[in-house]
């Protein structure tokens, strides 16, 4: 299916089973994550930019069950730019991690910001390496966001702190309390792993036991190689790396891989999602892996696995390199950006069975004639399907805005 949308009025008139709806005002904005909620409303995080000259904002909006605009705001000040990464639902109130640039410093820290479910702030507190570790300045770059058992924060992402190493990029987890206080060195928790030059931490998932698994992409270890692989580590409570004396292991490598998504799967394990770069070509391929196991044991023996790879449908003709996924009662939902004939890129939809071998015959492809990129995924309990994403607008394509749509169990728009 292709989903045309040069205007809004090119779409058929919302329905409870199927709609297409856009969010944000003036300007640009950009799609970046989606909870459902048991009521049957959505809460819907982007980006914002009202003008050239403006600066960024995190948006924050909610939806009800149709797809209507319940309420929105922003968050950010000028000469500082915001760009919201990952959100959580948790004790009432909804909690944003984003990436703040401030424009007089040239510096990017870490930045939380909760919110009510009304779309108040409420309090909001930046992270940044400890001092005693980086005496001066360094950026942080946020990627997602984990609720921890004892109800703090852990933001999964990279920073250039480097120490006395010679790493350019450490993979970064910053953690805190309930409150936002960091978790410092001095309390046992050392912010920064990896043995490559270039290493990065998509996302943290912690086990009862207080042991924390990460997975993201590195180019090592040492020595490094030319590339990056899809990468798995540990941490105990202090920090410490878990199993092996390298405390990792890589999970695929052979090309160059980069983590963009992982969830915890329903039936035990966990699902990553990346993107693999032909090094001769430079096409790209989509990679899902579905690791068997919660209780990780790194080591000299691989992980147990299963594979699915969608070869030869990404070519490589724009910026934007990300895929996602979501648990669905019969398997699991993939979304992805391809490239298309003209070079824009459009979203595609597929579903995989629990064996990870396709469920449908072919993707569904969402897109117009501008760029169009995908951002979350969710499966109803009716069977419904929810693709958030951006869609570039206008003829010709001009301004961008984030858009909820809800497709049938096959991913079309009708009963």
């Amino acid at each position: 299916m292709i989903l045309a949308c040069d205007t809004p009025s090119s779409i058929k008139p919302p329905d409870k089973n199927y709609f297409v709806k856009y969010f944000g005002g003036e300007g640009n904005q950009q799609a970046v994550g989606l909870i459902v909620n048991a009521d049957g409303t959505f809460f819907i995080l982007g980006n914002s930019r009202t003008s050239i000259s403006a600066s960024q904002q995190v948006y924050l909006a909610k939806a009800d069950a149709r797809g209507n605009l319940i309420w929105q705001t922003t968050y950010g000040k000028n000469n500082t730019e915001m760009t919201a990464q990952d959100f959580a639902l948790t004790n009432g109130t909804l909690v944003v991690v984003a990436n703040k640039l401030s424009t007089s410093t040239n510096n990017v820290d870490v930045q939380l910001i909760r919110f009510t479910m009304t779309g108040d702030t409420i309090q909001s507190a930046v992270l940044q390496i400890d001092p005693q570790l980086s005496p001066t300045p360094k950026n942080e770059w946020a990627k997602s966001l984990t609720v921890l058992n004892d109800g703090g924060f852990l933001v999964s992402g990279y920073t250039d702190y480097v120490g006395a190493t010679t790493h350019q990029q450490l993979a970064m987890h910053l953690r805190t309390d309930i409150n936002f206080k960091q978790r410092l060195t001095s309390n046992a928790w050392i912010p920064a792993s990896g043995q490559g030059n270039f290493n990065l931490a998509a996302k943290g998932f912690q086990t009862l036991r207080d042991t924390i698994y990460f997975f993201g992409s590195t180019d090592g270890p040492s020595p490094p190689s030319f590339d990056l692989d899809l990468w798995g580590f540990g941490l105990n409570s202090k920090a410490q790396p878990i199993g092996a004396s390298s405390s990792s292991t890589y999970v695929v490598n052979g090309s160059d891989e980069t983590m963009t998504s992982v969830i915890k799967a329903t039936l035990g394990g966990y699902l990553l999602t990346g993107v693999l770069v032909d090094k001769t070509n430079q096409n790209l391929s989509l990679k899902v892996i579905k690791i068997r196991f919660d209780d990780l044991k790194f080591g000299p023996n691989p992980i147990d696995d299963i594979q699915f790879s969608y070869l030869n449908s990404l070519p490589e003709k724009g910026p934007v390199h990300y895929a996602t996924a979501c648990n669905s009662g019969s398997g699991y939902f993939v979304l992805a950006n391809s490239y298309n004939t003209a070079g824009t890129s459009d979203m595609i939809l597929l579903k995989l069975d629990v064996t990870l071998q396709k469920a449908w015959d072919n993707p569904v492809t969402l897109g117009g004639d501008g760029e169009d990129t995908a951002a979350a995924v969710a499966e109803l309990p009716d069977g419904h399907i929810m693709v958030l994403g951006t869609i570039q607008l206008g003829n010709p394509p001009e301004q961008f805005k984030i858009a909820l749509m809800k497709l049938n169990s096959a991913g079309g728009l009708s009963d």
